[in-house]
């Protein structure tokens, strides 16, 4: 499976024709990771940074530089 990066916010407000096939596959994850078993995630570094939570440790570490 490709990986693939989606938009969350806008496809979940949006209702035009253009954006079904993304919101075809959140689906398709979101039914896949409900069918399964067991779920392993993978993260690392920087992580956070895409999904807008502050990371606090790089100022910290720039700050003592």
């Amino acid at each position: 499976m490709p990986i693939a990066t989606l938009d969350l916010d806008h496809l979940l407000a949006s209702t035009k024709q253009a954006d079904f096939p993304g919101r075809a596959a959140l689906a398709d994850v979101s039914s896949s990771i409900a069918k399964a078993k067991r779920v392993v995630v993978v993260s690392g570094a920087g992580i956070s940074c895409s999904s807008g939570i502050p990371v606090s440790h790089l100022t910290t570490a720039l700050a003592n530089d």
